[in-house]
């Protein structure tokens, strides 16, 4: 008799559980976003960009992160070419530490929101076998429509 109130009070508590994981207020909807760039800074770190994830908002903001990539590495012309709107789009860049081999790189999976939050979740790649000895920086940006909502950076 134990043995079956025990197995009825598991399969409650089991069904219980799983209505409390669906509700219509953690609805997940994915935003569209288009890579701008994705590269390898060369600069050993002279750029002063440290491993970082980043929103931009503002032309500002922007101008001031290409002067910086842009200190000791030829920034491709895609990257300085593209217009951006900032009434209407946002920028997203993700950068990785300053490695000693080259072969990585940044890669977003995807991009999405909530009720409450943005939530951008990408990951490192990294070369399998021999990789060539050569201090870089991986680094990927994105345009996103304009967001209000906090963005949460999911990097694995």
């Amino acid at each position: 008799m134990n043995k079956i109130l025990s197995g009825t009070m598991i399969i409650l508590l089991m069904s219980c559980g799983a209505s409390k994981k669906v509700s219509k207020s953690e609805a997940i909807t994915n935003i569209n976003f288009e890579v701008i760039q994705q590269g390898t800074l060369h600069g050993n770190g002279k750029e002063g960009i440290d491993k970082s994830e980043r929103l931009i908002k503002d032309a500002k903001t922007w101008k001031n992160l290409l002067e910086k990539m842009g200190t000791v590495n030829r920034l491709p012309e895609k990257l300085l070419n593209t217009k951006i709107d900032f009434s209407k789009e946002n920028i997203i860049a993700i950068f990785m530490p300053v490695l000693g081999s080259g072969g990585s790189s940044v890669e977003i999976e995807s991009i999405s929101t909530t009720d409450k939050n943005v939530i951008v979740k990408a990951y490192y790649k990294t070369q399998g076998g021999p990789a060539i000895a050569v201090m870089n920086q991986p680094y990927i940006i994105a345009k996103i429509p304009v967001q209000e909502k906090e963005v949460v950076f999911m990097v694995k």
